[in-house]
Protein backbone atom coordinates (compact mmCIF):
# COMPACT_ATOMS: atom_id res chain seq x y z
CA UNK A 1 0.00 0.00 0.00
CA UNK A 2 1.17 3.40 -0.99
CA UNK A 3 0.76 6.14 1.64
CA UNK A 4 -0.33 9.52 0.85
CA UNK A 5 0.89 12.76 2.06
CA UNK A 6 -0.03 16.41 2.23
CA UNK A 7 2.76 18.35 1.11
CA UNK A 8 3.33 21.78 2.69
CA UNK A 9 6.08 24.04 1.67
CA UNK A 10 6.77 27.94 2.95
CA UNK A 11 9.21 29.61 0.85
CA UNK A 12 10.99 33.19 1.80
CA UNK A 13 13.37 35.56 -0.30
CA UNK A 14 14.27 36.64 3.21
CA UNK A 15 18.63 36.75 4.02
CA UNK A 16 18.70 32.77 4.53
CA UNK A 17 21.18 30.99 6.68
CA UNK A 18 24.62 30.01 6.41
CA UNK A 19 25.34 26.08 6.61
CA UNK A 20 26.40 26.52 10.65
CA UNK A 21 22.72 28.17 11.43
CA UNK A 22 20.92 25.44 9.54
CA UNK A 23 23.16 22.42 10.69
CA UNK A 24 22.09 23.94 14.16
CA UNK A 25 18.61 24.10 13.68
CA UNK A 26 18.46 20.52 12.31
CA UNK A 27 20.31 18.90 15.35
CA UNK A 28 17.66 20.89 17.63
CA UNK A 29 20.10 23.57 18.96
CA UNK A 30 17.86 26.55 20.48
CA UNK A 31 20.81 27.88 21.32
CA UNK A 32 22.06 29.03 18.15
CA UNK A 33 18.75 29.07 15.80
CA UNK A 34 16.17 30.35 18.54
CA UNK A 35 13.28 28.25 20.28
CA UNK A 36 10.37 29.08 17.80
CA UNK A 37 11.42 26.59 14.46
CA UNK A 38 12.79 24.07 16.98
CA UNK A 39 9.58 23.99 18.86
CA UNK A 40 7.20 23.54 15.52
CA UNK A 41 10.34 20.91 14.41
CA UNK A 42 9.57 19.16 18.07
CA UNK A 43 5.41 19.27 18.03
CA UNK A 44 5.73 18.44 14.37
CA UNK A 45 7.60 14.97 14.93
CA UNK A 46 6.04 14.38 17.97
CA UNK A 47 2.29 15.20 16.49
CA UNK A 48 2.97 13.86 12.60
CA UNK A 49 5.84 11.43 12.96
CA UNK A 50 7.26 13.41 10.37
CA UNK A 51 10.52 15.56 9.65
CA UNK A 52 10.78 18.91 7.79
CA UNK A 53 13.30 19.36 5.25
CA UNK A 54 14.79 22.75 5.33
CA UNK A 55 16.61 24.13 2.26
CA UNK A 56 18.44 27.86 2.68
CA UNK A 57 21.40 29.69 1.84
CA UNK A 58 22.34 33.08 2.22
CA UNK A 59 21.08 36.24 0.44
CA UNK A 60 18.48 33.47 -1.73
CA UNK A 61 15.90 32.66 1.38
CA UNK A 62 15.01 29.47 3.26
CA UNK A 63 12.22 26.80 1.96
CA UNK A 64 10.76 24.74 4.12
CA UNK A 65 8.64 21.49 3.61
CA UNK A 66 6.83 18.89 5.27
CA UNK A 67 5.17 16.02 4.63
CA UNK A 68 2.06 14.95 6.53
CA UNK A 69 0.71 11.18 6.50
CA UNK A 70 -2.54 11.86 4.82
CA UNK A 71 -4.11 9.03 7.99
CA UNK A 72 -2.79 11.27 10.41
CA UNK A 73 -4.68 14.31 9.54
CA UNK A 74 -8.44 12.57 9.17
Amino acid sequence: KTKKFVCITVKDNGYGMDEDRLLAIQNSDDSVSGIGLVNVMTRIKFIYNTDLIIKSSKTKGTTIIIYIPLDKLI
